[in-house]
């Protein structure tokens, strides 16, 4: 075959161009560090770069989601942690107020506060975070919470729950919606009943109060002659203890008549005054602070809290109503007819009640006792009503006759307020079972917000790692490996100089060349 000189000229200038072609596409791998820049460079490769960068972008939003998600959760877990606080503060003014030591001013200083505590507690039902009300549902464009004419605290929001996809495969409920936020989700009845048996002078100095127990310390007493003097009791562990150091004092102290209190008598005559030194509270807590003109101190209520073993006759609310008789219990369609005429302390009652109503097939009923009364939780939010068999009375002898329901956190302290109006002892009491039941039911949505919040700490952790194993991969089929690329620019541009070379040298032929 002839080779002429315009198919050498012709091959010259293509492999010019093909030289230079490369040095050029290694160039543009150098530039942007990445082995492929256009469709044309790998077209199988490209295709999974495009499936990485799209599933870089969803693991992208589901990051914001998670971030979003904490902002909304984090909110929710400040609201219900102030909540809380604003609860116990309501139930320091009703522990305050069923003291017994309580007049009608005190109280009426304690109806101001709590209605400032009720306020704060609307504007914290009304938390919201960019604008959006937290506690609303779906409806999270208008306050959840408003006063209405009747002065009542009204929810407008709805039940809806507000999901974040997190990941792939996992989605989170973000909100606490008003419904649940403003209402237990267990049934509750509080007995109205003051279960206190009558002191002993056995009992533990830590049980007196209803359980509060008392402040070792020491107490300042002026007698009749006007002298003062200083008990220390830092040692007693009983109420004996404690009446036998003060009859070594020279004064007369016994349980009182009713069996509520201490009775402290001078035998010299009135006046006499119980206080406690500056930064004490030994006296108070014993109940005996005060003074007497006739020199005979009745001291407050300090009953302790009934126990298991605490024998219903030793219950001075229950005299005259023993032995108990039959109560009615309805739930849930279902109905329990229960015996109690052989119960004979309140921890068998305790047993006999829960015992009973398992057996009749209702849905479970825990029964609890403090000096309150009794207290019966459900644990659904479904209503239970207790009723007397005829002949009644064992029922409103105990104080749990009517209907149980989830309690309403504005309800109870409303009905707080009321109760201190009045200075109801009773209707303070049953609040402030309310209030410790409505307490739990907030502790355990925060508990549910902090698991929530946990496991957006995993998903956060799970979404980083995904993010670089994804980087990774897409590294590894896009990007350049910068050193082989430097070898083969190198080797390129020399390649592409040498056939620069070779074209100039034989592109200067000539016929002079032939002759």
């Amino acid at each position: 075959m002839r080779v002429t000189d315009s198919m050498m000229n012709t091959s010259l200038i293509v492999q010019n161009q093909i030289n230079q072609q490369r040095m050029m596409d290694l160039q543009q791998q150098a530039t942007t560090l990445r082995r492929i820049n256009e469709y044309a460079d790998d077209p199988a490769g490209l295709g999974m770069v495009r499936s990485y960068e799209t599933l870089l972008e969803q693991n992208a939003q589901y990051q914001r989601n998670s971030g979003r998600a904490r902002t909304v959760l984090n909110a929710t877990d400040a609201a219900l942690q102030d909540m809380n606080d604003v609860l116990s503060q309501a139930r320091v003014l009703a522990m305050s107020a069923s003291s017994g030591t309580a007049t009608s001013e005190t109280n009426g200083y304690a109806v101001t506060e709590l209605q400032g505590l009720i306020d704060q507690m609307l504007s914290l039902t009304n938390s919201e975070v960019n604008g959006t009300y937290i506690f609303a549902g779906h409806r999270s464009d208008v306050p959840p919470f408003v006063v209405s004419p009747s002065g009542e605290v009204v929810f407008q929001g709805d039940d809806g729950q507000i999901s974040s996809r997190i990941g792939p495969s996992t989605e989170l409920v973000v909100n606490v919606p008003g419904s649940e936020l403003l209402g237990s989700s267990n049934a509750l009845m509080a007995g109205s009943t003051d279960l206190s048996p009558t002191l002993a002078a056995t009992d533990l100095l830590g049980a007196i109060g209803g359980g509060t127990g008392w402040t070792p310390g020491s107490i300042l007493y002026t007698d009749a002659s006007g002298n003062a003097k200083s008990v220390d009791l830092t040692g007693a562990s009983d109420l004996q203890d404690v009446i036998d150091l003060l009859n070594a004092e020279g004064l007369a102290a016994t349980l009182a008549p009713d069996g509520r209190g201490l009775r402290i008598t001078d035998p010299a005559g009135g006046p006499l005054t119980i206080t406690d030194p500056a930064g004490g509270s030994t006296a108070l807590s014993l109940g005996i602070v005060g003074n007497s003109n006739v020199g005979v101190l009745d001291g407050s209520d300090i009953r302790p809290a009934p126990t298991a073993s605490t024998l219903l006759s030793d219950i001075p609310s229950l005299a005259g109503n023993l032995p108990l008789g039959t109560i009615i219990v309805e739930c849930d369609g279902m109905t329990a007819t229960i015996d109690l005429s052989g119960v004979a302390t309140v921890g068998h009652l305790e047993t006999i009640f829960e015992g009973a109503v398992a057996a009749y097939g209702l849905p479970p009923l825990d029964l609890q006792y403090s000096s309150n009364g009794l207290t019966i939780v459900s644990p659904v939010s479904t209503p239970f009503t207790i009723s007397e068999a005829a002949p009644g009375g064992t029922a409103a002898a105990l104080g749990i006759l009517g209907d149980g329901a989830p309690t309403d956190v504005f309800q109870v302290m409303y009905d707080l307020q009321t109760a201190l109006n009045s200075n109801d002892q009773m209707g303070i009491r049953v609040a402030l079972t309310q209030l410790e039941s409505v307490m739990d039911h907030m502790n355990r949505l925060e508990v549910g917000v902090g698991g929530k919040q946990t496991m957006l700490d995993w998903a956060d952790s799970a979404l980083s790692d995904r993010d670089y194993e994804l980087r990774e991969s897409l590294s590894l089929i896009r990007d350049a490996d910068l050193t082989k690329v430097a070898t083969d620019l190198s080797q390129a541009e020399a390649a592409y100089q040498a056939s620069l070379a070779v074209t100039s040298s034989l592109m200067q032929l000539s016929l002079f060349n032939y002759i």
